[in-house]
């Protein structure tokens, strides 16, 4: 698994997510209010489509796939929460580094 240095924490918005590219794979890095980042690939598990659009609330840390309404819970792993996606979204491992006093998050891809 590779580690990769994203973004500083607060490069992230709380009402929007960032997407990146590591590894030729677009990944939505979110944070959430409680200041939690979550990771994982910018697709929904029920078409494979993009989630970057959809609506996102940082208060329950929930996801909606603007195409057919899924929600996935990225505090309950990615779970499903909302159908037609059954799957839940496979998170990344993040870590947050103190870089001279600026939290800089790293995104582990496998």
């Amino acid at each position: 698994m590779a580690e990769h240095r994203v973004c500083r924490l607060n490069d992230i918005a709380l009402e929007v997510p960032k997407v990146v590219r590591l590894e030729g794979v677009g990944i939505l890095v979110c944070r959430d209010a409680q200041n939690t980042v979550f990771a994982f690939e910018n697709k929904c598990t029920h078409q494979d489509l993009p989630l970057h659009k959809g609506p996102w609330d940082p208060s329950t840390a929930c996801l909606g796939c603007p195409a057919h309404g899924a929600v996935f819970s990225l505090r309950e792993e990615g779970r499903a929460v909302v159908g037609p996606a059954v799957v839940p979204l496979e998170l990344f491992q993040v870590r947050i580094v103190d870089e001279d006093g600026t939290p800089v998050v790293y995104v582990s891809v496998p």
